[in-house]
């Protein structure tokens, strides 16, 4: 259902099931969905696409998903775009290493579908949503 005010929807993951996975899951929910596969893919992307949010693993190839989190912070247009840390790493020390990097959310695998939604739902919450 792509319509051109859907919410837009990055997922930079390495691992194509996953990619697959959450693709599926957002697109059912209505939401626009790229999958890039790495770091330094997507801060190509980045530089001239506008998407809504960025749900990225940690374990990355190039770039982790916490470097990439600052990196995109750091990108003038993008420092407001929400980021989701989505990762197995889920140590205490993990979720900080992601709020410290400037994620929005951190999220640990595995997960439910039905809070992934909600989480992509309250940071784009404004945005013509699904």
């Amino acid at each position: 259902m792509n319509h051109p005010s859907a919410v837009k929807v990055v997922i930079v993951d390495d691992d194509p099931e996953m990619s697959f996975i959450l693709g599926q899951v957002l697109t059912a929910a209505g939401y626009e969905v790229t999958l890039l596969k790495d770091g330094e893919e997507a801060l190509k992307y980045l530089e001239k696409a506008r998407p809504d949010v960025v749900i990225t693993d940690v374990m990355l190839p190039h770039i982790d998903g916490w470097t990439l989190c600052k990196k995109i912070k750091q990108m003038p247009h993008a420092r407001n775009l929400p980021v989701v840390v989505l990762t197995a790493k889920d140590q205490e020390t993990d979720q900080l290493m992601s709020y410290e990097s400037g994620a929005d959310e951190h999220i640990s695998k595995p997960f439910r579908n039905e809070n992934l939604i909600e989480i992509v739902q309250q940071l784009t919450a404004g945005k013509t949503t699904p």
